[in-house]
């Protein structure tokens, strides 16, 4: 500090005189709070959302009911990037026209090419066959077994 004229007699009081304090706990509650919504999220997501195999199950049963009914818009909507890939939604669906009268069964997690994937039966006039959806931003359909 300096010693010079000041504006008032006395001089200037450091700013700063009491004990300081510490205040660790809130940076505990912060991280505490962070992590309960962090498990919050995942536990929303299975309530609301439902697991994967379910959500893959519905989007199976949203897939046939629409070859079902001639829909072909929302049935390539709901293929793979892989399997739309250059080809027109009639062109791209042409593997699954003997899907449209059948029904779907229970979801099982598989691993394909070390990917996971969800397998699910379908079970048709006088054939049954698997449709294998993989994750890209919710399960898409992208092929069969």
């Amino acid at each position: 500090m300096t010693n010079g004229p000041y504006l008032y007699d006395d001089d200037p009081e450091p700013l700063h005189t009491g004990t300081p304090h510490t205040r660790n706990w809130s940076i505990v509650v912060l991280l505490a709070l962070t992590v309960l919504l962090a498990v919050g999220t995942v536990i929303g997501m299975f309530v609301f959302r439902g697991s994967p195999s379910d959500e893959a199950q519905e989007r199976a049963h949203v897939f046939l009911a629409a070859l079902a009914a001639g829909d072909s818009e929302t049935a390539s909507a709901l293929l793979c990037e892989k399997a739309g890939e250059g080809k027109t939604a009639d062109q791209a669906l042409e593997p699954y026209a003997g899907l449209s009268s059948g029904t779907d069964g229970k979801a099982r997690q598989a691993e394909v090419d070390g990917k996971p994937v969800v397998i699910i039966p379908v079970e048709g006039v006088g054939a049954s066959t698997e449709l294998v959806l993989v994750p890209e931003g919710g399960p898409k359909v992208c092929g069969l077994r």
